[in-house]
Formats: structure tokens, C-alpha cells, sequence
């Protein structure tokens, strides 16, 4: 999840928060309307409607609202959110890792390099055993496609491994034929 997404969910989340907070203080008689700015005579009804009708249905659906809330925030900003590394050794003096996102780079410029291949866009996922890739490529119209996917799985196998010291799982490719020298076709 990006920045943006995860700033917008946790003010959504706090805005729930507060208002099945003051819920639960309206029902408990923590507030009073008369406490209440003028501005705001909506609010100040509608506490003494929650106060004079409060059921344990509306307590427990605001105290539930407010849990939820602040667990998605907890989850949000406490939780990390994925690994974005691979361990490669682990020992007494410490631990050596290497980012996903360079792993992907580093895929994307294996396979780029590759004859008959336009562009590529990797992913770089960590395994139990390993990393495994998923590849989009952009292929010449003229390539062979099985002996280039060969050929792609080999390289990126070799480089990972050297790179790594860690073995590539499985490589998923996928291709689509790209333009090429193809000519556009005038009217």
C-alpha cells in the first residue's frame, strides 16, 4: 500500500474512532448537550436523543466501530508492511540481505539484455528456498518465443544465483509481441 492510500485509511480510521468515541461518552452521560458549542445545536440533539433511547445495541456497535478502528491503525503503522528483503546469510557477526526492489532491477537488466526482447517489467518475490520472479516482456515479432523464455529463465537463474548465492525458485514469464520493426499502416 502507498503512502497516500495508508494516510487516507488511518484519517478514516481516526475519524471513526473519535466519532464512535464520543458515541459511547454521549451514552454514558460524559457529555452533556448543554457542554456542547453552539454551533453546533445538531449535535447537542442528537446527544440527548442518544442519551435519553441508549440500548446496549448502540453501546456495543460504537465500542465495536472504535476497536476496529484503532486495530486498523495499529495494523497500518505497526504491522510492517511486507518483507522487502532477502536474507542471504545469518550468522553470529549479523545478517545479509538484499532489497526485492534491486533484485528486480537487477532481473529487469538480465533480461533486457536478451535478443529479441523490447522491454521487460519484473517482479521479485522472496520463498521459503529462495526468490521467484514474475516477468512481463515485450518481444520482437520475429523472436521465438519458447527459446527466449529458455533463455530468459537461464540468465536471470545465473545472475540471481551469483548476485544471491540464493537459488531462483521459479520464474513465471510472460510475453506479448511488441511492435517491433513492424511498419504502421498508412490510409
Amino acid at each position: 500500500m502507498d503512502l497516500f492510500n495508508r494516510w487516507l485509511v488511518t484519517l478514516l480510521a481516526i475519524a471513526a474512532a473519535a466519532a464512535s468515541c464520543f458515541v459511547v461518552a454521549a451514552i454514558a452521560g460524559w457529555v452533556a448537550p448543554s457542554a456542547l458549542p453552539p454551533a453546533f445545536p445538531v449535535l447537542g440533539s442528537w446527544v440527548s436523543a442518544l442519551q435519553e433511547n441508549a440500548d446496549p445495541i448502540t453501546l456495543a456497535s460504537a465500542v465495536g466501530v472504535a476497536v476496529v478502528a484503532f486495530g486498523l491503525i495499529g495494523i497500518e503503522w505497526l504491522v510492517p508492511a511486507g518483507r522487502r528483503r532477502v536474507v542471504i546469510q545469518r550468522d553470529e557477526l549479523g545478517s545479509v540481505t538484499v532489497s526485492l526492489p534491486g533484485l528486480r532491477r537487477l532481473a529487469n537488466h538480465v533480461i533486457g539484455e536478451v535478443a529479441g526482447v523490447e522491454t521487460v517489467v519484473s517482479e521479485a518475490l522472496p520463498t521459503r528456498d529462495g526468490v521467484a520472479f514474475n516477468c512481463r516482456i515485450v518481444v520482437k515479432p520475429d523472436a521465438n518465443t519458447p527459446e527466449l523464455a529458455q533463455v530468459v529463465r537461464e540468465r536471470l537463474e545465473t545472475a540471481i544465483r551469483s548476485h544471491t548465492g540464493r537459488p531462483v525458485t521459479r520464474v513465471h514469464v510472460h510475453t506479448q509481441v511488441g511492435r517491433g520493426e513492424l511498419r504502421k499502416r498508412v490510409r
